[in-house]
């Protein structure tokens, strides 16, 4: 859960820093620079009152939905996050972030097939997302260790460092089976 927080957290940034979404000019409104600064100071509630506001400004910006979204699931309000992020991806069907955050929120309820979904057009998308990788892997873990295995052994060729040790964990436990141990 901490690594979704510090994801949910760098995909933010990097959409406030590059504006990663597709569009012409788009002129900051002050609500959302204000919403920006009171994300950055974790006031949440009040980000979530300044985003809405910012989004009867400009309805169909990426940049304002989806921190929107982010700042929704924070407060708890998982609906309405799951809705807004749902509608970034149908604004901008390639935004990565969109489907990697949708992907989460399907694996939290439990709905493994939208989860893997998603998570797969997030590597269809960019192929070196590690996270995405990862995530995989983790749903994979207990029903088909061996198919696990490899989306982590992926995730760790890219950098991940949770996933290398996730490696280490799965070769071990299939060694055991293997031997016939007990796992």
């Amino acid at each position: 859960m901490k690594s979704a927080k510090i994801l949910t957290l760098m995909a933010f940034a990097f959409v406030v820093t590059f504006g990663c979404m597709r569009g012409g000019n788009f002129e900051e409104p002050t609500n959302y620079n204000l919403a920006i600064n009171a994300f950055r100071d974790n006031d949440f509630p009040k980000a979530v009152t300044l985003f809405e506001a910012a989004m009867a400004e400009a309805p169909d910006d990426n940049r304002i939905i989806f921190p929107l979204a982010i700042a929704y699931g924070i407060t708890g309000d998982k609906d309405r996050e799951f809705a807004l992020l749902q509608r970034t991806v149908e604004i901008d069907p390639e935004f990565e972030a969109g489907h990697y955050h949708i992907a989460l929120a399907y694996a939290e309820r439990g709905n493994t097939t939208q989860a893997l979904e998603n998570f797969r057009k997030v590597i269809e998308l960019n192929p070196y997302n590690e996270s995405a990788y990862f995530e995989i892997g983790k749903i994979y873990e207990i029903d088909s260790p061996r198919t696990s295995l490899t989306f982590f052994q992926r995730s760790a060729q890219l950098g991940s460092f949770a996933a290398a040790q996730k490696v280490q964990e799965i070769e071990y436990r299939l060694a055991e089976v293997l031997n016939g141990e007990t796992v």
